[in-house]
């Protein structure tokens, strides 16, 4: 039923964005890009993904390679696309653990806290663009915010609260399982280690980020502010990030389509828009995946179990 509601989901999103298209523009408007400026935009998107991979390199306290995280990481992209609910996620622990021997539970709480990195940062930016450019936040009150939110989540982890719970709301094996989770995240949480992960995730943001500006500055005809262009970038990133749909397909172009019309740009030229970001952000990665999978002789099989 579950799987039913989200392909029904992305008929709908997408019935909504090409309802009023004329749809035999949109290849002619798709091959108008500047394919020197969209080369270099994908381009960055392997940087990101090589970035990611030194971020899952230092979390794992150099125990994964460099390669090795590369690896995982567009793997898991490639996987993101086919499943839903970004359960490709989970191909990472899978695919480290078949190939690099990574223990289960290591792999585990190493995509706990990333995804808690980039949560935090993702929600940073998201009040940023809300209130700061939309209604001028008073930058005092928003920073403190967020640091107590930091705390919180910091003293949660450390709890010894959560090792009772743990303990009295699970079978033996899955509450060993859960604290030796726990017992990793909180080896993550001094300051010098959450320093160092955040430089990561803001190098990692800021290379995302890259894309988007590269394209909406270079190859379209939009003349958009660099306030503009990084609205877009957030609020199709919070699109994206939603589990709705399998790679976030109509999803994140109706978070583009939005974003743009905010600042004036017309539907059927913010939906090609969407259209080419998305590619951009899909094809190298996937790219990258086949590639491994090949070298490696594995198959997707291999990991959606």
């Amino acid at each position: 039923m579950l799987f039913v509601a989200r392909y029904l989901l992305i008929f709908l999103v997408l019935y909504y964005l090409f309802s009023d298209i004329d749809t035999t523009k949109l290849s002619d408007s798709l091959l108008s890009y500047s394919l020197v400026w969209v080369s270099i935009a994908m381009s960055s998107v392997l940087l990101s993904d090589l970035l990611l991979g030194f971020r899952w390199k230092y979390l794992s306290n150099f125990k994964c390679g460099l390669l090795a995280s590369f690896e995982s990481i567009v793997i898991s992209g490639l996987l993101n696309f086919i499943l839903p609910a970004k359960l490709g996620e989970i191909s990472k622990i899978a695919y480290l653990k078949k190939v690099y021997r990574l223990r289960v539970s290591h792999g585990t709480h190493l995509l706990i806290f990333e995804r808690l990195l980039d949560i935090a940062f993702l929600a940073i930016l998201a009040t940023y663009v809300v209130f700061d450019i939309f209604s001028n936040l008073n930058m005092y009150w928003y920073f403190s915010f967020i640091v107590m939110i930091v705390i919180f989540v910091s003293f949660l982890i450390k709890s010894q609260t959560i090792n009772i719970l743990i303990n009295r709301l699970f079978t033996h094996s899955v509450a060993v399982f859960l604290m030796e989770v726990k017992s990793g995240l909180s080896g993550q949480l001094n300051i010098s280690r959450i320093i160092v992960s955040t430089l990561y995730t803001l190098i990692i943001w800021a290379s995302f980020f890259l894309t988007v500006y590269i394209f909406l500055n270079y190859a379209t005809d939009f003349n958009l502010p660099f306030k503009a262009i990084f609205s877009v970038f957030v609020i199709s990133s919070i699109a994206m990030s939603l589990p709705l749909t399998p790679g976030g397909v109509g999803v994140y172009q109706a978070g583009v389509v939005f974003s743009l019309g905010l600042f004036n740009i017309p539907q059927e030229e913010a939906l090609v828009a969407g259209i080419a970001l998305h590619l951009i952000l899909l094809i190298p990665s996937f790219a990258a995946a086949v590639f491994v999978l090949e070298s490696k002789r594995l198959s997707l099989s291999s990991f959606k179990g």
